[in-house]
């Protein structure tokens, strides 16, 4: 009904079925036919052909209007992805647990929105379970996290290497035999554990102590119940966390010997209540990486997003 409206809004400008033809470069006769086919599917007529220079009718009037409407509305849309085009206007939807959200993306989001001011960044703070399912879902772009997802249902990509690390409360008697283990702060951040000649921490030397664990959907966990059982070890779990760091801060009590990323150690406040160890490199070494669902479309702020982080697509 609409399809042809250019044809009638010629006619309408030009109050003349001739004009018209010649301004669309088809015949009268066939502009006519093409009018008169609008008017059939309508079952009114749009113009008055009785008055000199021709006129619209009630119908045609209303006719006019709408088709204004769409042309209008068209242009719009055109405008619209040429922004996106530009990165003017769009969404950009990031999911991560606390740690990522507070550690990793505060940096990387600073340079994103001052490149593109006009993007709008929604943050989706949630455990890994449920981060999965919503970038399943698509409700969300990116998530960001160090587990390792179903390469069949998501793509990866790289954004930069980290470690796992444990960490023990000062005050363990423990700490007292493992000196030539041990790890400051500042030995963290200047990645001494990442040496080769850096001694590993057995396992078998706090295999009494108490556990403070992440939850068994974590990559975390799974790394850590690979690491007791190649030691033959049984822990005893004073606990099982969510997140990451909450894990720490309750370390920092003394309330149990934990594992956490170098990433929190490096980008979180000084505590002085921990010990941090060197664990078996096999399991501790990981990266942060960018998962979506295999097969979405990449956005222009999608894609602006990876091509900023200069991330490596995992194969």
């Amino acid at each position: 009904m609409f399809t042809s409206r250019n044809y009638v809004l010629e006619v309408y400008k030009e109050r003349s079925f001739s004009k018209a033809a010649k301004n669309l470069f088809i015949s009268q006769p066939a502009l006519s036919a093409t009018i008169k086919r609008i008017e059939e599917k309508i079952g009114e007529d749009l113009f008055d052909r009785s008055t000199t220079p021709i006129s619209l009718t009630a119908c045609g009037e209303e006719y006019v209007r709408i088709a204004n409407e769409i042309n209008s509305a068209e242009e719009n849309f055109v405008a619209y992805t040429k922004n996106l085009k530009g990165l003017k206007t769009g969404k950009l939807v990031l999911g991560g647990t606390n740690l990522n959200i507070s550690y990793v993306l505060p940096a990387i989001l600073e340079e994103y929105q001052k490149a593109f001011p006009n993007i709008v960044v929604h943050l989706e703070e949630r455990n890994i379970e449920e981060l999965e399912q919503a970038l399943d879902l698509g409700e969300i772009d990116f998530l960001i996290d160090s587990s390792d997802l179903d390469q069949n249902r998501f793509s990866s990509y790289i954004y930069q290497n980290e470690s796992v690390i444990m960490a023990i409360p000062k005050f363990y008697k423990c700490n007292e035999e493992l000196t030539s283990y041990r790890l400051s702060r500042r030995d963290v951040i200047l990645d001494k554990h990442l040496k080769e000649d850096f001694p590993i921490l057995p396992l078998n030397l706090v295999a009494e102590e108490k556990f403070i664990l992440l939850k068994e959907t974590s990559d975390t966990y799974k790394r850590v119940e690979s690491l007791f059982a190649k030691y033959d070890i049984q822990p005893s779990v004073h606990l099982h966390l969510d997140q990451q760091s909450s894990a720490f801060s309750l370390a920092c009590a003394g309330l149990g010997i934990t594992f956490i990323s170098d990433t929190l150690v490096k980008n979180s406040a000084f505590h002085p209540n921990l010990c941090y160890y060197k664990i078996d490199t096999s399991l501790s070494a990981r990266h942060i990486q960018f998962h979506k669902k295999r097969g979405r479309h990449l956005t222009y702020a999608m894609q602006a997003f990876l091509d900023m982080t200069n991330v490596e697509e995992k194969k």
